[in-house]
């Protein structure tokens, strides 16, 4: 009976030890169509763009750095920057009583990294890892020297915007 207890009481500790294991708690991966309005030059008018949302939330007192980023296993340019929580965005269309904002991001104690997508990268070294193909959004970051992958496998999809 004691061996059980213990047992049952090793594998307990040994789950909240794995937790702190990875210096990234969460992924948070939006895509939002996006068309219309006059930012659109006359050859982009009554096309949709894909808008992408990515968030980290690296645990307290962790630093990683970023190093790749493939969207359907292609790789893309990008940027960094620490954003302050909650994250939100402005809604497309708020009707009634409905609120006008959209919670990306909810409030913690995590720092938040957003990943800014840039551009498509060039032609040469654009797939992700065969491993990793089935993910439409793949990350690898480090930290102290060890690789990590993280990747998500959908994105939530945020109501259409158009601009006016």
């Amino acid at each position: 009976m004691k061996a059980v207890v213990a047992s049952i009481l090793f594998l307990c500790c040994s789950s909240f030890i794995q937790t702190g294991k990875y210096p990234v708690a969460k992924l948070y991966a939006y895509q939002q169509k996006v068309s219309g309005g006059a930012n659109f030059s006359s050859d982009e008018k009554g096309r949709a763009k894909q808008q992408h949302y990515v968030y980290l939330l690296v645990r307290k007192d962790r630093t990683i750095s970023i190093d790749d980023v493939w969207i359907s296993g292609r790789k893309v340019a990008f940027k960094t920057e620490e954003v302050s929580s909650p994250v939100t965005i402005d809604k497309s269309i708020s009707l009634g009583n409905t609120p006008a904002t959209e919670t990306l991001v909810p409030a913690t104690q995590h720092t938040v990294m957003q990943i800014v997508l840039t551009s498509s990268a060039a032609a040469a070294m654009t797939s992700s890892p065969a491993r990793y193909r089935s993910y439409p959004l793949l990350i690898r970051y480090s930290e102290n020297g060890t690789s990590y992958y993280l990747g998500s496998k959908s994105w939530n999809i945020l109501d259409p915007k158009v601009n006016q």
